[in-house]
């Protein structure tokens, strides 16, 4: 109940902030952005949607320990990429990250690991992804690459980041330290180094898909704004955690945009494209992930 009155109140929360971003927008202005937009570009953002989902999967096979393929059908990236896909979609239609869940359940049934197993790789990929994009905040914030009102609120958010990476390790740490001999909880050290590539790589793809939306409405911003929009975007709809970001990515966009006085017309129909881009692609493909992920557990249990 609690669940489900929190699904509710942030499609309330949602709604409002879809029709804020529609309410000084000239509905021709956004017709003709709309249609402007050069498909060739908006092409090659999708791709690269699709190369950001592989960077993450590429990150969890290092992340539990590069598992072989052993007595399974399936090879462990291809059970990997399905419950990627389904997890990623249920964090699109529910928020606060309970697609997680999905994958780990995936990862465990599968591929044959514990659930702490699965679990403590979620975890870490969590912190990968926060402290990138703490060290992104903080890079435009030294190469005055943000206007001087943003800078305060990059800074502090680094830190509280920083600080909460360094705590979540610290508990990891102990807990391998005192399972140690029963399990194995923490991936070793030379997955942890390769993930940590394949994190920036995740990054640089997504920041990519906002440059390429950007160059197919011929936006008059510089290359930087590809990432600070990225940590916008993670930070804001993270705290404001509604259905798909819906309302909320479509506002910080609009409000990251304004500060190189892009039209409102222009910037929502960017942020509507780029919304598009980064979510329809895993939709349309989730029948056939959520198909391959029940046959998988099916096999599972009959195992």
């Amino acid at each position: 109940m609690r669940r489900e009155l929190k699904l509710a109140i942030g499609l309330v929360i949602a709604l409002i902030l879809l029709v804020w971003a529609f309410k000084d927008v000239d509905f021709a202005a956004l017709g003709h952005a709309l249609t402007s937009a050069r498909l060739t570009w908006v092409g090659a953002a999708v791709l690269t949607v699709g190369l950001s989902v592989a960077f993450v999967v590429w990150r969890w096979w290092l992340l539990l320990d590069r598992p072989k393929l052993g007595d399974r059908s399936e090879p462990p990236w291809l059970v990997m990429w399905h419950a990627t896909l389904a997890a990623q979609v249920a964090n699109i239609i529910v928020p606060f990250r309970l697609g997680d869940s999905v994958r780990i359940v995936a990862a465990s049934q599968a591929l044959g690991l514990g659930p702490a197993r699965a679990a403590s790789a979620a975890v870490i990929e969590r912190l990968a992804d926060a402290a990138t994009v703490a060290v992104i905040g903080a890079a435009l914030v030294f190469t005055n690459a943000v206007p001087d009102w943003a800078r305060a609120a990059l800074v502090r958010n680094s830190w509280v980041v920083a600080t909460l990476v360094v705590a979540v390790l610290l508990a990891l740490g102990i807990v391998a330290w005192i399972g140690a001999r029963r399990i194995k909880v923490l991936p070793s050290s030379s997955a942890l180094r390769w993930a940590l590539l394949a994190s920036l790589a995740v990054t640089a793809s997504s920041a990519l898909t906002n440059l390429l939306v950007m160059r197919a409405f011929d936006l008059p911003v510089p290359a930087s704004t590809a990432l600070l929009l990225l940590v916008v975007l993670q930070a804001g709809t993270s705290i404001v955690a509604v259905p798909g970001g819906l309302g909320v990515s479509q506002v910080l966009t609009i409000k990251t945009l304004a500060i190189w006085h892009v039209a409102p017309a222009d910037a929502l129909a960017f942020s509507l494209v780029l919304y598009a881009v980064a979510r329809m692609p895993k939709l349309l493909l989730l029948p056939f992930a959520m198909a391959a992920v029940g046959r998988q557990a099916t096999k599972a249990a009959g195992a």
